[in-house]
């Protein structure tokens, strides 16, 4: 009579190690960087078609598989909604084959986009209840024009108006002085989580 023979066999999965990067390491808002990993497993062997979900400051940005064909990383390239200091990480979650790991921290630096802004002021002499023209342009280092956003008016040292810039840039203010005299203007954009703020006074 045969004898049969019960084996046990356990699989075991496989270690990896994970790598991530980031070009450029410093970027403007809006601007979009590529964030690269490679998983690689315990042999020192590239892993293929694996997903790999990315982190900006411990919040999933997305997921990417590994690539089949050489350099066998997988690529996410992301545009940072604001400004600061972002912690950026890759993680794989293992699977039956393989076990996770997650990539040492890199560090993003996303500055604020540096602005300017021109004013004019139209006609320059008036008699009382003559109004005036206050107006100008915000653009920032690259020249794009900064729509939507907040400018004050400041007249003799008191902010009189509050306008918004259009989506050209421009602003403008109506002003109407009722008393004689000589009054100093000066326009503020104070930025936003994007943009830094600048001002100007009239040549």
């Amino acid at each position: 009579m045969a004898r049969s023979i019960t084996m046990s066999v356990t699989a075991m999965t496989l270690n990896t190690t994970l790598s991530c990067y980031v070009e450029p390491v410093s970027a403007l808002p809006g601007e979009q960087v590529s964030i690269f990993a490679q998983l690689l497993d315990q042999t020192g062997a590239p892993v293929r078609l694996k997903p790999i979900n990315f982190y900006a400051n411990s919040v999933l940005i997305g997921t990417v598989p590994t690539s089949y064909a050489a350099p066998y990383v997988a690529i996410l390239n992301w545009a940072p909604p604001s400004a600061g200091i972002y912690s950026i990480y890759a993680e794989f979650l293992g699977d039956a084959t393989y076990n996770p790991s997650t990539s040492t921290m890199q560090t993003l630096t996303v500055a604020k986009w540096k602005t300017s802004m021109t004013i004019s002021v139209s006609p320059t002499s008036v008699v009382v209840g003559q109004t005036v023209t206050i107006s100008g342009v915000i653009t920032d280092e690259k020249n794009y024009v900064v729509p939507g956003v907040d400018v004050n008016i400041n007249i003799g040292g008191v902010i009189v108006a509050t306008v918004k810039t259009d989506a050209s840039g421009y602003y403008s203010y109506d002003w109407t002085p009722s008393s004689a005299g000589t009054f100093s203007i000066y326009a503020e954009f104070l930025g936003t989580a994007i943009h830094e703020g600048c001002e100007e006074t009239p040549d």
